[in-house]
């Protein structure tokens, strides 16, 4: 036997009789296929990222068990057609501790709505995140009054490192080249 761990969410319609009575049916599900319910969790009522089924948020709940690995596709049909469940998540268990599974500062970090401060929205409004990078850009720039490094906004000469003394030096510029009238090239 495997030991496997699911999240399902209910629908927040349920009261607290209701979700007691689904989930103690998932587990009896469990027990009478020669599982093992070792570890529960209510994780609570929380919103959902997206919209399931016009519902805007659900009763999340977590389950460790052991059961036959040929049961599992019994186990998720039954998830499936129960009404009262909008989504399930059946994994293998990794050993996380379920005290641990759903801090509240994790979902009060979300429910605050952190968004809008460095999102990938937000750099196109120049968000906090670019702004503190470009103010660790410009501290992180060399001091000197030199107009030949590489990292220097000034110079608009490209730089290359001499290969005696390992310092930046310009790199000569090509000069474009003319045609002439037979459309030959001429380089000076």
């Amino acid at each position: 036997m495997r030991i496997y761990e699911t999240t399902f969410i209910l629908v927040p319609s349920l009261e607290e009789q209701g979700i007691t009575e689904e989930v103690d049916s998932i587990k009896e599900f469990i027990t009478s296929h020669g599982g093992e319910v070792t570890e529960e969790k209510l994780w609570g009522r929380r919103r959902l990222a997206f919209p399931i089924r016009n519902a805007t948020e659900g009763v999340y709940y977590i389950l460790r068990f052991s059961l036959d690995q040929g049961q599992i596709p019994e186990l998720e049909r039954t998830f499936r057609l129960n009404s009262n469940m909008l989504r399930y998540l059946l994994l293998v268990s990794e050993g996380t501790p379920l005290d641990q599974i759903g801090r509240e500062n994790e979902s009060e970090e979300r429910d605050r709505g952190f968004r809008g401060r460095g999102g990938y929205r937000d750099r196109e409004r120049g968000g906090d995140r670019d702004r503190a990078k470009s103010a660790d850009a410009k501290e992180d720039a060399p001091s000197s009054g030199s107009t030949e490094t590489a990292d220097s906004a000034e110079s608009t000469e490209p730089v290359a490192e001499s290969a005696d003394t390992g310092a930046p030096t310009p790199e000569p510029v090509a000069e474009p080249a003319t045609t002439s009238a037979e459309g030959e090239n001429n380089h000076e």
